[in-house]
């Protein structure tokens, strides 16, 4: 069978999607939900990721140590993780040990018994988790970058919660969001390699529950980022910078692939312009990165710098220079098909492994509502054109749209002699 991409919605309402990959000998599977953090209620933030981790505590039919050790015993892994959108567990094994991984997913969200007495352990686990983040001075900075994106937002609020809200979770009102979430009717099941899809869906039809109400119609009221500058003075030594860039208003396709291949080019490798301009030219710090930042409503390029203090006047009026470069003038041709090659490379790279394209299967459906393959997206790539969508782009990327933040060692007294720079 050659390697294709397909879709079918079951009668309990389960939709399966899948991305055959005849040469592979790795399977990876994964059942995906549309809630995350951002479905918390007010002061219970943390109630999703602290589901994702109960139902690992043991199920109708084996106990938590048995679930892994199957697992373990062909060699897989077995993951989840909350983000502020969805909730995923995925399982990667051999291509034919995929029964089992389907079976064990099947387990933990099928089946998952929420022992009383494993409540407050896991609860303990999920604070230590917490108090580490909060521990994390890039970390501790992104999220405060987040909150005064769009003050209040549910979906900018940390995923795990707070010590303070966790600790107040109690047993019923986990297991009660479990129940109302968890549910097939909400399930998207992905899975990716040399599988033939009529047995994983007879498969999957023989494990699941026959009958489910209709999915929720689910809206969430967007976010607007607002430009900003503000510091936060810390006992941290080193001081962690955020750069954000936002357009406020739903994308294309294409405009996404375009913010990647930017993200490229402005601060994702060790050859863009940030990484050669500040490190390797004026080495101005050790720390530089660039990430896509997309939601329904709102998308666009965060940059993460960390910098001594007594570099972070400098930091700052060279970040401005870049700027104002980029604003008088698009990256040459040249520049830009490197990015682009270089992005093309990244994804040919990822797409071996198994578990990369059944994650980005699932993104890229809940996102825009499609399939598209490895090859489609390489073509799609290669005709992104910089002319056509920079005159757009070029208004996000500019001094008076940018929202920075820093958190450090006398950061608030070196951004108020620069803050007349940024406004």
């Amino acid at each position: 069978m050659a390697d294709t991409l397909g879709h079918r919605i079951l009668p309990n309402g389960i939709k399966i999607l899948w991305d055959h990959v005849a040469s592979s000998s790795v399977a990876s599977l994964g059942f995906f939900y549309p809630f995350g953090s951002r479905d918390d209620p007010a002061g219970r933030e943390g109630l999703a990721h602290f589901v994702e981790h109960f139902v690992f505590k043991g199920t109708e039919n084996f106990s938590a140590s048995s679930l892994a050790r199957k697992v373990d015993s062909v060699g897989g892994d077995l993951n989840a993780y909350t983000d502020r959108s969805e909730i995923g567990f995925t399982c990667t094994v051999p291509a034919n040990s995929w029964t089992l991984a389907l079976e064990v997913l099947v387990e933990l969200c099928f089946r998952p018994t929420f022992p009383p007495e494993e409540f407050e352990k896991e609860k303990s686990v999920i604070l230590s988790e917490i108090q580490a983040s909060e521990e994390d001075p890039e970390e501790i900075a992104y999220e405060a970058f987040l909150a005064r994106l769009d003050p209040g937002h549910a979906e900018l609020r940390p995923v795990a919660g707070t010590i303070s809200s966790v600790s107040s979770l109690d047993y019923s009102s986990v297991v009660a969001w479990a129940g109302s979430h968890l549910r097939p009717e909400n399930l998207v099941f992905c899975w990716s390699g040399p599988l033939e899809p009529e047995l994983v869906i007879d498969c999957l039809i023989s494990r699941s529950p026959s009958k489910a109400p209709q999915a929720r119609v689910l809206s969430y009221r967007p976010i607007f980022a607002r430009p900003f500058i503000e510091s936060v003075r810390s006992s941290f030594q080193i001081v962690q910078l955020v750069l954000g860039f936002h357009r406020n208003e739903a994308i294309t396709w294409e405009d996404s692939l375009f913010l990647q291949t930017f993200s490229i080019l402005w601060g994702e490798t060790m050859g863009s312009r940030l990484f050669q301009r500040l490190r390797e030219d004026l080495g101005l710090c050790y720390s530089v990165a660039s990430q896509v930042w997309e939601t329904e409503a709102s998308s666009g390029l965060h940059t993460f710098l960390s910098v001594r203090p007594e570099n972070l006047e400098k930091t700052l009026s060279t970040l401005h220079v870049l700027l104002n470069e980029l604003s008088s003038q698009p990256p040459s041709t040249l520049e830009w098909q490197e990015a682009k090659k270089s992005l093309i490379g990244s994804f040919v790279l990822s797409s071996e492994r198994m578990e990369n394209r059944m994650q980005r299967l699932f993104s890229v459906w809940s996102r825009w509502g499609r399939l598209v393959s490895v090859n489609q997206i390489l073509a799609d790539l290669e005709r992104i054109d910089l002319v056509n969508l920079w005159p757009t782009w070029s208004r996000i990327f500019s001094i008076e749209n940018s929202s920075l933040f820093l958190l450090g060692k006398n950061s608030s007294k070196i951004l108020s002699k620069e803050k007349a720079r940024w406004t």
